[in-house]
């Protein structure tokens, strides 16, 4: 699995620090790093194929300051697809309105044949990044006729994201160009915090603040540093199955060992 990060505010604001907490977790998550700073008018993404800790790249960015409205940065546990840039998040796609999409995913699908029909026009082999190609392919075909509204996209997210959901750990966070959205179905495994006009998600707390579990099975729309728009509750909690648990066990093993070896 991986882990995932969103800072969202009214202005701009420096989260170096927060995110220095967030890609210390990359020991564990050591397939790769991504960082997105997201806004109507430009997007900036960089992304590598290496543990975050080890990554020049990463370095001189931080040391630099990261400031911005709309943060995303994954760090990647692979559990399918190799250990190369393309398999990094986040990933993005244009829509036929010109919107740019940013998507991060902490999660595994096992279970949806309707990502198969994407696989030709993916760049890498992650389902997440079928997803993405998938719900920018449902936004063009909603908005032949007219761009859509924030509500109207909400609408079409929470029924493919509420369907994508049901067998599948789906921790979400997408951009639309215009908007954030962040979902969770597995219980203790994203959280978030609202203070002084900015809202973060993060797949563990990367301050001393008190922070909250994110509902789950519940689609949210955020913008700055406010929920917009909060959808029904689905049913489709993800729990592990004995066997899935021990898949990740042996990863986890693997990744010890390995570090004992250094």
């Amino acid at each position: 699995m991986c882990e995932i990060f969103c800072y969202n505010s009214l202005k701009p604001k420096d989260v170096t620090p927060y995110l220095e907490k967030f890609f210390a977790g990359s020991k564990y998550h050591p397939h790769g790093w991504g960082l997105a700073n997201l806004s109507p008018d430009y997007y900036e993404i960089a992304k590598e194929a290496k543990k975050a800790s080890d990554s020049e790249i990463l370095d001189e960015i931080l040391s630099d300051n990261v400031c911005g409205k709309n943060i995303f940065a994954h760090i990647r546990l692979a559990t399918m697809g190799e250990m190369k840039p393309s398999n990094c998040h986040p990933f993005s796609k244009k829509d036929n309105n010109g919107r740019t999409w940013v998507l991060v995913h902490n999660g595994t699908i096992f279970e949806s044949p309707i990502l198969k029909e994407y696989e030709d026009c993916s760049i890498g082999e992650t389902d997440s990044e079928k997803i993405l190609h998938y719900i920018v392919n449902e936004v063009n075909e909603f908005e032949k006729d007219s761009k859509s509204t924030y509500h109207e996209r909400f609408a079409l997210l929470k029924e493919i994201i509420y369907d994508l959901s049901r067998h599948n750990k789906l921790n979400l966070l997408i951009y639309d160009g215009e908007v954030a959205y962040v979902h969770s179905n597995m219980q203790g495994t994203l959280y978030y915090i609202i203070k002084d006009e900015e809202l973060m998600v993060s797949s563990h707390p990367v301050s001393d603040e008190d922070w909250l579990d994110v509902e789950i099975n519940k689609l949210f729309c955020i913008n700055n540093g406010k929920i917009y728009y909060e959808g029904y509750e689905h049913e489709n909690e993800f729990i592990a199955t004995p066997e899935q648990e021990e898949f990740m066990k042996s990863i986890l093993d693997r990744l010890s060992d390995g570090d004992d070896e250094d």
